[in-house]
């Protein structure tokens, strides 16, 4: 459970999570591609599912972090600045307002070196990994292994990937909403 409710092959997902993905300002290619789903072998096809998704803007690009159009206010926007059909759907999905506004749970600023195990596995559950975990943070310009290099107490770490992701909004959501690494094209360690 979470903001990850929808991440699955459209044509996978509860009838309610169908509908809800058609107000996100998506359509099926975009929303699987950006998320890094194989869909070839899903259950049946988004059409075969009943689902038909609006048509995409012309200037409309598919935005690679959030899996939705580059026009939607999901990605230029805070909860607020939201349309309620589109608060509702992403509630549908998991999300809520403090979350999706960068609120993220005590902890979660880290480096992934830095997590708990505990932790660690649950976000790798969650379709994360260290490289995309660390990727938020080094697309904004910190570098978390040349960090866990230069810095040996995780205490002193904490406190500087905290800074970070205060001072440039770094939030966890970034990491799980997408893969993001893969996405930038953008290598970590540079």
């Amino acid at each position: 459970d979470g903001p990850i409710d929808c991440l699955s092959c459209i044509a996978d997902l509860s009838e309610s999570k169908r509908k809800a993905l058609q107000e996100l300002d998506t359509d099926a290619e975009c929303w699987e591609q950006t998320h890094g789903l194989d869909c070839s072998s899903s259950s049946s096809s988004s059409s075969e599912a009943g689902l038909e998704f609006p048509r995409r803007p012309t200037d409309a690009k598919c935005d690679r972090a959030w899996g939705v159009w580059n026009t939607s206010k999901l990605v230029h926007g805070g909860w607020d600045d939201l349309p309620p059909r589109q608060q509702e759907a992403l509630k549908t999905c998991g999300w809520t307002k403090a979350y999706f506004d960068g609120n993220d749970p005590p902890g979660l600023n880290v480096c992934f070196a830095d997590l708990s195990e505990s932790t660690q596995q649950a976000v790798s559950v969650v379709g994360t990994d260290a490289h995309c975990w660390d990727q938020r943070f080094q697309v904004k310009g910190l570098n978390c292994t040349r960090l866990m290099q230069e810095e040996r107490s995780p205490e002193k770490r904490t406190k500087i990937c905290k800074e970070f992701a205060r001072k440039f909004q770094v939030p966890a959501k970034v990491a799980l909403s997408g893969r993001l690494g893969s996405l930038l094209g953008a290598p970590v360690g540079a």
